[in-house]
Order: structure tokens, then C-alpha cells, then sequence
């Protein structure tokens, strides 16, 4: 009978799985360094806000937009915008011929300088008032420490703004339809909505703000109504108003 050639397959396999582990622990310092994930590009009205100050992050530059908000963070952020100077307002300009209407609008003119003067001083006894009644560090507005980093956005929406009172609870989670209110209070429109309340008496609360955001081209506000509101949402509200702050476009 014909020998049979043997074969030592047994050894060629080792080799070869000797071959692929050798071949693994060269690519692995290879795999080891990959490239890191790319980061999504912030929304551009959220980078504009960072860039102007308005939305600050952690030290390590996290801007935890997916975090519950605080009502004084919110607060704050709305300070910051009204701390930016405005759009140029109206000039009120009188011609030389002394007709009737330029008499008008001198006088208009001037009794809106008187006012505005007489709110400054009513503004600055306020100052005083706070300073004096919380000099001491123990007895602080809101519950926060002087050196609290919401202490100042707090005690100017208090005194000047007239956005929040005493009362107000800035380390509690912020609800859309009350951050919604704080908008439009700060853009001027909180009249605007007290009297649509006052004549939709038996309507939903937010049937008068939708009224109020609608007329003043801000309905994106209402898709935030009725739900906790992030640092993103947040952002994107605060956005609204800088814009009509500042009379963009």
C-alpha cells in the first residue's frame, strides 16, 4: 500500500495565530491613540451669548445646558442683556419755525426728561434703603451671601429692573411658563399681559401670553410653557430678548 504523507497542520496553525497576535500588538498603540469624537458645533445664538458674557459655563468651560435651570440663573442672564447697551431710541427733533407741533414735542420732551430723572432719585433712595437695611452679612436678601455670584444680577432686578421682590426664590428649579412671564417682563410687555388677563378672565394663564408673544413677534417663548426649562432653553430665551433689546434683526 502507498505511504500517506502527514502533514503538520498543528504547527502551521500556531504560526499563524502567533503571526496575528504579533501583527494585533504592533496596530494596538495604533488604536490606542484615536482621534477624539468631534463635538457638535454649539447653535449659533447660544455662541453668540457665550461670546458677548451672558452664558457662562464651569471653570473647565461646561455649559451644562442640559441641567435644570435655577430662577436666579435665570435672572442673572436676563440682567446681564439689560446691562448691554441699547439700540439708539428715538431722536426728538424740532424744526426752527416754532409751529404748534414743535412746541409738542419740546414739551413732550421734557416732561419724559423729568421723569426719568425723578425715577433715577426714587431708584438711588432704593439703593440706599437696601444698603442700609442689609449691612449687616448675616441678614442678606434672598438668602445668599454678599459675595454670592447672583447676589448683584438679584439685587439689580431688584432695585432697578423690578423683576423679582423679596420674596423671590432664586435656588429653585424654573418653571417655562414663569420663565416666560420674566421675559416678557423685561422686554416691557408685562402690562401688556396683566391687561389681556384682566379680559380673558376665564381663560388658560397661558392664552394671555401667547396673546403678548404673538404681538411682539416672540411666540417661540411658548414652546417652552408648562415644562421645567433647561440652561439650553434658558439661552435660547434669553436670545429673544437681547434681540429685541438691541433691535436686531
Amino acid at each position: 500500500m502507498p505511504k500517506v504523507m502527514r502533514v503538520n497542520v498543528g504547527g502551521r496553525r500556531r504560526l499563524v495565530s502567533v503571526a496575528v497576535v504579533v501583527a494585533l500588538l504592533v496596530s494596538m498603540p495604533r488604536l490606542a491613540v484615536a482621534q477624539p469624537a468631534a463635538t457638535a458645533p454649539l447653535d449659533g445664538r447660544i455662541q453668540e451669548l457665550v461670546d458677548a458674557g451672558v452664558l457662562l459655563g464651569t471653570p473647565g468651560g461646561d455649559l451644562q445646558l442640559d441641567r435644570v435651570i435655577q430662577s436666579g440663573e435665570f435672572i442673572t442672564m436676563i440682567e446681564r442683556v439689560l446691562r448691554t447697551p441699547a439700540s439708539s431710541g428715538q431722536r426728538l427733533g424740532t424744526g426752527a419755525s416754532g409751529t404748534q407741533s414743535d412746541k409738542w414735542i419740546r414739551a413732550y420732551a421734557w416732561s419724559r426728561m423729568v421723569w426719568q430723572r425723578a425715577l433715577q432719585a426714587w431708584a438711588r433712595v432704593r439703593q440706599i434703603w437696601f444698603s442700609l437695611r442689609y449691612r449687616r452679612a448675616e441678614d442678606q436678601p434672598w438668602g445668599l451671601a454678599r459675595s454670592h455670584w447672583m447676589s448683584a444680577g438679584l439685587r439689580d432686578a431688584y432695585l432697578e429692573s423690578g423683576l423679582i421682590d423679596l420674596s423671590f426664590k432664586p435656588m429653585q428649579a424654573l418653571g417655562g411658563s414663569e420663565a416666560i412671564d420674566l421675559i416678557l417682563a423685561a422686554a416691557g410687555y408685562s402690562g401688556e399681559v396683566a391687561a389681556a388677563r384682566a379680559q380673558m378672565s376665564d381663560a388658560a394663564p397661558d392664552e394671555a401670553r401667547r396673546i403678548v408673544c404673538y404681538q411682539h413677534n416672540m411666540e417661540r417663548l411658548m414652546q417652552y410653557a408648562g415644562r421645567p426649562v433647561t440652561r439650553k432653553d434658558a439661552a435660547l430665551m434669553v436670545w429673544l430678548l437681547r434681540e429685541q433689546h438691541l433691535g436686531a434683526s
